[in-house]
């Protein structure tokens, strides 16, 4: 049953699908963001150090988040009159994120297992060297998605939808400016 429901969103993941062949489910959306909310707010709650937040802020911070990629998402689909795709879209820039985001976590859990360790230069050279190089990885995947559901969803060309995925990061520094 899962693999049924998980897969096309892996396959839009991979970028071998479109959003149009998911499910459209206002139930798969709401456990998706729920879920969303919990996993980053638990990273960003084990990732910042120099000034701890509580997992409270943390779940704000990611609720923020989500509002904003809500927003922005319906904004270009309202501009292209193509909003009736926004439950499809938007669920699939979140299951994502969501799949991404797992993949992720055992450098998150490495991250916070190593953190007040002692360990010797040359391996903290090589742990941080593969660790930001999967982070850069994970990164640039999370960007080609993004940029492939826009491109599929809007009906427009790749590097169109690179330019809309920029805009949805320009959106994400501006809300989080302004809620500072």
């Amino acid at each position: 049953m899962q693999s049924v429901i998980f897969k096309p969103y892996w396959l839009v993941t991979t970028l071998r699908e479109s959003p149009a062949n998911t499910v459209y489910s206002w139930f798969i959306l709401m456990l998706t963001m729920i879920i969303f909310i919990l996993l980053v707010a638990l990273q960003w709650w084990l990732i910042v150090v120099r000034k701890p937040v509580t997992f409270a802020v943390a779940m704000s911070a990611v609720s923020l988040l989500l509002v904003s990629y809500a927003v922005y998402t319906y904004f270009v689909l309202y501009l292209t009159k193509k909003t009736s795709r926004f439950l499809q879209t938007f669920t699939c820039l979140l299951m994502a994120y969501l799949m991404i985001h797992l993949c992720a976590m055992p450098l998150v859990w490495l991250n916070y297992a190593l953190l007040n360790k002692q360990i010797s230069m040359a391996v903290l050279f090589y742990i941080n060297t593969l660790y930001l190089t999967l982070t850069l990885g994970l990164t640039i995947w999370q960007f080609l998605a993004m940029a492939h559901i826009y491109h599929q969803a809007l009906d427009i060309d790749f590097p169109k939808g690179i330019l809309v995925s920029l805009g949805l990061m320009a959106f994400n520094f501006l809300t989080f400016s302004l809620w500072r």
